[in-house]
C-alpha cells in the first residue's frame, strides 16, 4: 500500500517523516520540510524559504547533499489520497561549487517533446571523446539512463564510497530495511 491519507498533506508527512527518520541515524539531524502548493507536494531540505543542501564530511573533502521530491496523489473512490512521486533530484556538490558533481534525477511525465529518460544521472564528467563536429562529449549533456534510484542508495554510496561517517553503527540494516519498507509496504505496483 502507497503512502496515503486523507489529503496530499497528510500522505506528504508520513513519507516525509519516513525519508527524515532514515537520514537522521544515517547522514544528517537536518530534516526534509514540507511545502504544499496547488496539489503538489515540495519535498526538500530548507534554510527559511530557500532551497538547502546538508554538509557531508567525505574522504574527498566537504560535499553538499541536495534531496528533492514533487509529489501528488491519486484519489481512489474512498477518497484515500495514495502519494506519487512526479519527481526526484539526488545531488552532490563539491564544497563551495554550484554546479553537481552528480546528479540522479526522475521525471514521472517529462515535456511532451523530451525524448530523454525520464530516470537519468549526468554530471560535468568528460569522457574522453568526441563528436562528428569535434565537440568534447560530457556526462552533464547526457541522460544516462538508470531506472528508479531510491534515496537509500545514494546514502549508501555517501557512506560506502565517500567515506561519510554514518551516525549509526545499524546505518546498513536501516538502508536496507526502509528500501524493503518502501517497495513493498509502500509502493503499489509500478509505482516504486
Amino acid at each position: 500500500m502507497p503512502f496515503s491519507g486523507r489529503s496530499l498533506g497528510e500522505a506528504s508527512r508520513v513519507f516525509v517523516e519516513h525519508l527524515n527518520q532514515v537520514l537522521h541515524t544515517t547522514v544528517t539531524q537536518m530534516p526534509l520540510s514540507l511545502e504544499i502548493s496547488r496539489n503538489v507536494a515540495n519535498i526538500r531540505f530548507r534554510r527559511g524559504s530557500d532551497a538547502a543542501t546538508v554538509r557531508l564530511q567525505t574522504q574527498y573533502g566537504p560535499m553538499a547533499l541536495y534531496v528533492g521530491y514533487l509529489c501528488n496523489t491519486v484519489v481512489d473512490a474512498s477518497g484515500v489520497h495514495a502519494l506519487r512521486i512526479a519527481s526526484y533530484r539526488y545531488a552532490l556538490l563539491p564544497d563551495g561549487h554550484t554546479e553537481s558533481l552528480l546528479r540522479w534525477e526522475y521525471i514521472r511525465t517529462p515535456a511532451e517533446d523530451a525524448e530523454y529518460c525520464r530516470n537519468h544521472f549526468q554530471g560535468p564528467i568528460s569522457l574522453g571523446i568526441r563528436n562528428r563536429s569535434g565537440i568534447d562529449a560530457n556526462l552533464q549533456h547526457w541522460h544516462l539512463p538508470t531506472g528508479w534510484v531510491p534515496l537509500e542508495e545514494v546514502i549508501r554510496f555517501c557512506i560506502v564510497d565517500l567515506g561519510v561517517t554514518p551516525l549509526s553503527e545499524a546505518w546498513s540494516q536501516i538502508l536496507r530495511e526502509s528500501h524493503e519498507r518502501f517497495r513493498y509496504e509502500f509502493s503499489g505496483p509500478g509505482e516504486a
